[in-house]
């Protein structure tokens, strides 16, 4: 564990000579610019200020202090991002003696983390002796199998696949922790039985829960989706679907794709859309769009073609505002969502006829829907002001907005 004292040498070099070992600064005045890597431009419209110790990006928003943007540059987490910037400046990286309570929480997280991923093999051996799932995934789903195996895609047929297993392994308790086992009333069943499975892993790649999916013919197809519940190493609200998948996209182009569900964000990647990360089906959260904020600096929002789709919407562009993301979205036809619109063939012009370039705008113009009278205008102006103040957007943009508001 880094030591708050090699944290505090970190924080306190220059952020030009931090950001200067990935990119060429120019002198501007009392700060210095340059082209932003974090989006495509031609003119330098990243500057970075040496005496606030911060950067920003006047095109795409993005800013922070040298830390956040070794993080953002290379993907690394906290602690990575500290280690990188004292090994590139001579700082002696000095470390706490991990305590053991923390050690044992560590060991308990492999041990999970292990039985989750055992689960995960099972499953998809399954699936291969499933025809008819595997058929319905092919032929109906529009999955290809190189998709199948790439997200390792799987199938629980029983309610005692895993129970049986682990407890003649005497691995019950573990498995009941890891999430993948159930204690009821009388006996331990399956978390996940008569269900297609898709794992839900870390930006590892490590399995940590899973998405189960009902066959809509079988006995077990309502709720169509059940989710993990949360353990001691996966948070539902925490977790983005999809993002150690997207991981290479982002970091060259930091720009992320959002749907909902997890066969939204497979199809999306099927047809190329590699950057798609989904928000295990549910609207967005604070935790979500701070780890997205790890690897992207805008964002695309693409929600189900229906007013909850568009409600959830709102609620994207709300969190990911306060997180300082470029935002778009696109609004899909009624009654299509991210996944059956891959089955299009004019798919890509559906999607350019829905694109919104700027969704805060579009956000701003919600506050208006349905309002005729001077004084419920006036109330809606207030709450656009008020949300615009609230919202982490550069000044001149937020002046540009209720300029534009009030003609």
């Amino acid at each position: 564990m880094i030591a708050q004292v090699t944290i505090d040498e970190v924080r306190a070099l220059p952020i030009d000579a931090v950001i200067g070992k990935y990119e060429t600064l120019k002198k501007a005045g009392a700060g210095y610019t340059c082209c932003c890597p974090f989006h495509e431009e031609k003119s330098g419209s990243f500057h970075v200020t040496p005496a606030k110790g911060f950067y920003k990006c006047f095109g795409c928003g993005e800013g922070g202090d040298g830390i956040k943007f070794v993080m953002h540059k290379t993907g690394k987490d906290f602690a990575d991002a500290i280690e990188t910037i004292a090994n590139d400046h001579g700082i002696t990286i000095q470390r706490e003696q991990v305590t053991e309570e923390v050690q044992k929480r560590i060991d308990n997280n492999k041990v999970l983390i292990g039985l989750v991923n055992k689960a995960n093999v099972r499953y998809a051996k399954e699936l291969s002796q499933h025809k008819d799932v595997l058929q319905y995934l092919t032929e109906t789903r529009k999955l290809t199998e190189e998709s199948i195996i790439k997200w390792s895609i799987g199938y629980a047929p029983g309610w005692n696949l895993i129970t049986d297993i682990v407890k003649e392994r005497g691995l019950l308790v573990d498995s009941t922790k890891a999430g993948i086992v159930r204690n009821g009333e009388s006996k331990s069943y399956d978390t996940f039985h008569h269900r297609i499975t898709i794992p839900i892993c870390n930006v590892n790649g490590q399995a940590i829960s899973f998405g189960g999916r009902g066959l809509p013919d079988g006995e077990f197809s309502t709720p169509k989706y059940i989710n993990g519940y949360d353990t001691d190493i996966y948070r539902k609200g925490e977790s983005l679907f999809g993002l150690n998948m997207a991981l290479p996209a982002l970091r060259k182009s930091k720009h992320a794709l959002l749907v909902e569900g997890y066969l939204d964000c497979i199809k999306q990647h099927q047809h190329g859309n590699e950057n798609c990360v989904a928000s295990l089906g549910t609207a967005l959260t604070i935790e979500q769009a701070k780890l997205l904020k790890r690897y992207a600096s805008h964002v695309t929002i693409m929600r189900d073609g229906d007013k909850a789709g568009r409600a959830a919407s709102v609620k994207d562009i709300d969190i990911l505002a306060t997180e300082g993301f470029g935002i778009s979205m696109i609004i899909l036809p009624e009654g299509e969502d991210p996944d059956s619109i891959t089955d299009k063939e004019d798919y890509k012009q559906i999607l350019a006829a829905g694109q919104i370039d700027d969704a805060i705008q579009w956000r701003l113009s919600q506050f208006f829907e349905d309002i005729k009278a001077p004084n419920e205008k006036a109330r809606a102006m207030k709450e656009t002001v008020q949300w615009l103040i609230e919202k982490d957007i550069d000044e001149l943009e937020r002046n540009l907005y209720i300029q534009e508001l009030c003609k």
